[in-house]
């Protein structure tokens, strides 16, 4: 009897727990734990209910006519690239701290040709930012630029950041954005009648080399005053570039020819004096004059 008294007092269940008191700052460290940690939870739990789905159709197949799960990306051995299971924040550093210009990715999954690609978290005030496909493994860091990059044809523009507010390029509905279109993509024919404005054009964006020659030769070309000084280059209007008679009386400003820099020396000889254009009363000299 002492033997199974004493076997009966080692083999005691222990207490049951009592449950926890709340204490102040609970609250606080439970919105915390869900701040940083819960896309964490939402990504295990997506996983894990995928797992499951392909294991019970794999135990016990779905017969055929009756439905059964949702496809997902892992299934496709496709050379097309999938995003999967991920969250994107605008402004916002990689430590969760509200940044102005910044975005943060978390959890990004990327497959591509039946490979699940894991991408490292991350956040950057750049703009690009693209998955290059590693030559083994299956864990990448995004690369980031602020120039637009040089993609192989297994990689793939996947965010840009516009000041802060993330685009998923990769998406579909994304293809057109204009940081998207490649150096060289728009020809002639993308552009519409009229679609380039003067607001689009940078001043002093169209230099000699962009005209043809006589391409501007219409009246209605030239407004009130459209060329100014400033817009002329020196020497750059010669007597080629005057037709005949082109400047009259009325384009000469007043006193505008009166310069010393107009006449070098030896510039006016006889042959640029008419007869009789010097008399007497232009001559300043002590001596007279018969005549």
């Amino acid at each position: 009897m002492r033997f199974l008294s004493l076997f009966h007092r080692k083999t005691a269940r222990p207490p049951v727990p009592q449950p926890l008191v709340p204490q102040p700052g609970d609250d606080r460290l439970r919105e915390l734990i869900h701040a940083e940690a819960g896309h964490f939870l939402a990504d295990i739990e997506w996983r894990y209910k995928q797992a499951r789905d392909l294991l019970n159709e794999a135990t016990a197949p779905v017969p055929a006519g009756v439905g059964g799960r949702q496809v997902t990306a892992e299934d496709f051995n496709t050379l097309r690239h999938q995003l999967t299971g991920y969250t994107v924040t605008d402004n916002m550093n990689a430590a969760g701290t509200a940044t102005p210009g910044s975005i943060r990715w978390q959890s990004l999954h990327i497959v591509y040709g039946g490979v699940d690609y894991t991408i490292t978290d991350g956040a950057s005030a750049l703009k690009y930012h693209s998955f290059v496909k590693p030559a083994s493994g299956t864990s990448v860091a995004l690369t980031s630029s602020d120039t637009k990059p040089v993609l192989g044809k297994d990689d793939l523009l996947v965010f840009i950041n516009n000041s802060g507010t993330a685009v998923v390029a990769a998406s579909d509905g994304s293809a057109s954005l204009t940081p998207v279109v490649a150096d060289g993509a728009v020809d002639n024919g993308g552009l519409a009648t009229g679609a380039v404005s003067g607001a689009k054009i940078a001043d002093s964006g169209i230099g000699a080399n962009k005209l043809g020659t006589g391409a501007i030769n219409l009246t209605t070309q030239f407004g009130s005053k459209v060329v100014a000084n400033a817009a002329i280059a020196d020497n750059a209007v010669q007597s080629l570039q005057l037709n005949t008679g082109a400047v009259t009386a009325g384009k000469i400003a007043s006193s505008a020819i009166n310069n010393a820099n107009l006449f070098t020396a030896g510039v006016v000889d006889q042959n640029a004096v008419g007869t009789g254009a010097v008399s007497a009363t232009k001559l300043n000299v002590l001596s007279h004059t018969l005549y």
